[in-house]
């Protein structure tokens, strides 16, 4: 909903400003990814040690002027929460940011400024007119100079959307840089096709959230603080990555991504990027959880964006980026639902009547550690038709194994009991 001409800026609120809307005349993309790709990126020519690149930004200070906006003092907790915004870009993408005391010397311009009634938040993106200028409105929905920029709150969705502009990216509902637009978007508020254009896929969406969870949508009219995107999402990291290259010295040991247990500042929805180890998504809690450990396919399909794994009634969870692997997954003591990858998987499911869910093309060797905790189900019905002839049945010292076409299933600790033959065997 912006209200900028070059259609980079963030409406506040659910006013509707004068961006460039889908029209039947205008082309729509085959690939996800496009939909939000400015066509730009900031070209710095300097590097560190590492190799990385570095790009500097400045905080403009009281009565300096760049472009249309004049800045207001940036308090501390507002920087400090800018400099949260930046370390999720540096986590995902090979760049360095760089705080420094001159404009001159800045690729980024941050300015605070008072836009009531107008916009959340303008950037522009490399390439237009001011590039590299942003403004962040001090009176903005969920802007609060001494709190309410958290993590996950609207107004730090604010801060990592526009710095997305800043690095490049577009909307997916409009042609900003000559992006093409999301198929089945119609304007800013349409989910398009299988529901991508929402903020838990990628943070240039104006859908902010998951507005389609199975609970029920977060509006600003119910908090303003939480239960939104925190970082950049699955598409996001795509986009920028192939403009700035993976960052493959993020998240390289055995790392353990915990679900939220609680709403409340803080809670929010973040794309896994993990360039390595051994890693877990792991839920402790009584509630029941869905724990999925498929990476977003960057296809117009459900799961483009990723799958989100969350607990019910939490506004926040994961969902993983593409080319990511997380090997294993333990739930709580509540229902939960686990999603195995192509990976060879450990699966706990905890206390509880845990599903777990197999899906065709996604096989491996797997292992569920404590099948029979509860009164456990294994969900096939992805692999369509499939019989006891698909089937076949092994004892190991381990416990019984069950494999059919691709994907080989270890129930760790359990026997078999012979019935009608020695290929027909129940869990037991």
């Amino acid at each position: 909903m912006c209200i900028y001409c070059d259609k980079a800026g963030l409406m506040n609120g659910n006013q509707t400003g004068a961006t460039t809307l889908p029209d039947p005349s205008v082309a729509v993309t085959t690939d996800y990814t496009d939909a939000i790709d400015w066509g730009t990126q900031i070209s710095s020519g300097q590097t560190n040690a590492d190799g990385d690149m570095v790009i500097e930004y400045y905080f403009a200070v009281p009565g300096e002027r760049f472009g249309f906006f004049q800045s207001q003092e940036w308090s501390e907790y507002e920087k400090g929460q800018a400099e949260i915004a930046f370390q999720t870009f540096e986590d995902i993408i090979d760049v360095e940011f760089v705080e420094v005391d001159n404009a001159e010397d800045a690729e980024l311009v941050l300015n605070k400024v008072d836009a009531r009634g107008l916009y959340l938040g303008v950037f522009n993106p490399p390439g237009t007119l001011n590039e590299g200028s942003g403004g962040f409105n001090s009176e903005g929905t969920g802007w609060n100079e001494t709190g309410g920029l958290e993590q996950g709150g609207y107004g730090f969705i604010t801060l990592i959307h526009e710095l997305g502009h800043g690095l490049g990216l577009a909307h997916p509902h409009d042609t900003g840089g000559g992006s093409p637009i999301l198929p089945g978007v119609f304007n800013s508020g349409s989910t398009g096709v299988d529901d991508l254009n929402q903020g838990v896929y990628t943070m240039m969406s104006y859908i902010d959230g998951w507005v389609t969870n199975p609970d029920g949508d977060v509006t600003p009219l119910d908090t303003v603080n939480y239960g939104y995107q925190g970082t950049p999402m699955a598409v996001d990291i795509a986009v920028l990555q192939d403009k700035y290259g993976a960052n493959m010295d993020h998240a390289t040991g055995d790392d353990v991504y915990m679900l939220p247990d609680a709403n409340g500042s803080g809670t929010f929805y973040a794309c896994i990027w993990d360039a390595g180890g051994t890693d877990e998504l792991r839920y402790d809690g009584s509630e029941n959880a869905v724990l999925d450990l498929r990476p977003a396919t960057l296809e117009l399909e459900e799961g483009g964006g990723g799958w989100i794994s969350y607990v019910e009634g939490i506004y926040g969870g994961y969902t993983i980026a593409n080319g990511v692997v997380i090997e294993n997954a333990t739930g709580g003591s509540g229902n939960d639902a686990i999603i195995a990858n192509a990976a060879d998987n450990v699966l706990t499911g905890g206390a509880g009547d845990d599903t777990f869910i197999f899906v065709e093309g996604q096989g491996g060797y797997d292992v569920i550690t404590d099948w029979g905790n509860g009164d456990d189900q294994l969900d096939l019905s992805d692999y369509g038709r499939i019989g006891l002839r698909n089937f076949s049945f092994d004892r190991t010292p381990e416990g019984f194994e069950l494999s059919f076409f691709d994907q080989t299933i270890l129930f760790e600790g359990v026997g078999a009991s012979t019935t009608a033959s020695e290929a027909d065997y129940l869990l037991a």
